[in-house]
């Protein structure tokens, strides 16, 4: 792995202070390493990746910041000290390590994909110092232990997950499969409520409204989130806010047309669901 050249050209197109031009910045950057070799960098709070490939990784080699913002706000602004983090559907591992390296979290990274397993493990080996947080579970997440979307591996359930654990709450639930997130959600059973999961954010790009009906009647409330690119996050910088990132889901004008491409539920009872709600209206 070539750290110094993938950081130098990481490192200028950061610099570049014009949008016009940057695709081709970024196309003469690349010719600097393989495209194809595994690689690894440093982000800002200090985490390492592992990236497949840049092929495969562009968005988060270029951009760290642009990897779910709403979340990572979450994360920074009202993740308590210490949570339990179940990150279903970890990718390359940035939201839960990230929940670990700036909450001290402890940390569920839960991943089907063997390729991305092996990739997850190299990472949390760049990260030791994160290790007694960070717990790899190397299973497809499901309806239960013989579910038939998956034949070659047996699944298991967010239930199960918290069971094993020995929680008795989740701070955070992030759920995001690229397909039956709903099903993977609906897999928590007897643990989907507010008083054992206070917040939950999920990928809705397929989902239905009446998904997204069904868990606020469990006694939560949608707020959806909104698309931030770099180029906004720099111009907002120290005055991001939670409308930034937030709006709120109207229920009852929600249709296949409008739902969000992502949304965070959180206890209707609880502090944050009155904060959002005075932000987001």
């Amino acid at each position: 792995m070539h750290l110094i050249s993938h950081e130098k050209a990481r490192s200028v197109l950061r610099s570049y202070p014009f949008k016009k031009g940057q695709s081709e910045l970024k196309k003469a950057l690349a010719c600097l390493f393989q495209q194809d070799q595994p690689l690894a960098i440093t982000t800002v709070e200090g985490l390492k990746l592992s990236l497949k490939s840049y092929k495969y990784s562009t968005r988060i080699f270029w951009w760290f910041e642009e990897v779910e913002p709403p979340l990572q706000f979450y994360i920074r602004r009202f993740l308590p000290s210490g949570a339990r983090v179940l990150d279903v559907g970890a990718s390359s591992g940035i939201i839960g390590l990230l929940a670990a390296r700036l909450k001290g979290a402890q940390v569920k990274l839960v991943e089907a994909n063997p390729d991305t397993i092996a990739t997850l493990k190299e990472t949390l080996n760049l990260n030791p110092e994160l290790s007694s947080l960070c717990q790899l579970i190397g299973q497809p997440c499901a309806l239960g232990p013989n579910d038939p979307r998956y034949q070659d591996s047996p699944g298991i359930s967010i239930e199960q997950i918290i069971r094993d654990a020995g929680w008795n709450h989740v701070d955070l639930l992030k759920v995001d499969v690229d397909g039956p997130d709903f099903d993977v959600l609906r897999s928590a059973g007897s643990c989907l409520r507010p008083s054992c999961i206070d917040a939950i954010f999920i990928e809705t790009e397929t989902a239905q409204p009446e998904d997204i009906i069904e868990v606020a009647r469990l006694g939560y409330v949608p707020f959806g989130t909104k698309r931030t690119h770099l180029p906004e996050l720099r111009r907002l910088w120290i005055n991001q806010t939670e409308r930034t990132y937030y709006h709120a889901v109207d229920l009852n004008a929600l249709t296949s047309k409008n739902v969000p491409s992502n949304v965070l539920f959180v206890d209707e009872k609880g502090p944050l669901h009155q904060h959002l709600r005075r932000w987001c209206g």
